[in-house]
């Protein structure tokens, strides 16, 4: 008759042990993988997106601290509208000057990639509030691709250039934080959902919508 061994019975001590020896790769392998997955997962759902989303274009370079005033300066007063709780505020910032033939050759390269950068947002991109560089104001008003102030307010406020702009300076936020580091000569403005887009018709309403209600908020509540 074959003899059999009998199976050495392991403490926990040792089971951790014999494990450790032969799976510690696996394990730590696996762990990384689960830990990865759980940050992202947590990121994931505890993003929150914006209510409305600012665009600066022009010649200031806009550092992280002034975005980040300047957000945080409309989030005092802006509605929750996409329901999730929070008032939440973005602002996207592409440095250009008016003067591109008085570049430097290498600038010019760089300010060329911003332009571009600007234009697909203009175009595509979810930014509605505009604050811009009197150049670049003078383009989209040329264009047709702003919102009239008739839709923002039931007056035109002192601070309207014209029927689509407002000057920065006389604005009742013109000295709130993030706000007073831009020039004085920037003019806000709103942009129009894009027609021609794949948003159709409601959707490019409730954008504009939104646009006018949320920067009536911020702006009456800068005035209180």
């Amino acid at each position: 008759m074959e003899e059999k061994y009998p199976h050495p019975k392991l403490t926990p001590k040792k089971w951790i042990e014999n494990f450790w020896y032969y799976y510690k790769w696996l394990f730590l392998t696996v762990l990384v993988f689960v830990t990865f997955a759980a940050i992202a997962t947590v990121q994931y759902f505890a993003k929150n997106d914006p209510d409305v989303t600012f665009l600066y274009v022009g010649p200031k370079a806009l550092g992280e601290n002034e975005c980040e005033m300047l957000t945080e300066s409309v989030e005092k007063h802006i509605l929750d509208t996409n329901g999730d709780g929070t008032e939440k505020c973005s602002i996207i910032t592409f440095t250009l000057s008016s003067e591109y033939d008085d570049l430097l050759a290498g600038v010019k390269d760089q300010a060329m990639q911003e332009y571009h950068g600007y234009s697909d947002e203009i175009l595509n991109g979810d930014a509605t509030i505009l604050l811009l560089d009197p150049y670049f104001y003078e383009q989209l008003a040329e264009q047709g691709a702003l919102i009239s102030l008739y839709e923002v307010f039931d007056e035109i406020p002192p601070s309207a250039i014209d029927l689509y702009g407002l000057e920065l300076k006389k604005t009742p936020f013109a000295n709130s934080d993030g706000f007073s580091a831009l020039p004085e000569d920037t003019i806000v403005c709103f942009k129009i959902a894009p027609a021609g887009t794949d948003i159709d018709v409601n959707r490019q309403i409730e954008i504009n919508d939104n646009t006018c209600q949320q920067f009536l908020a911020f702006y009456q509540g800068s005035a209180k």
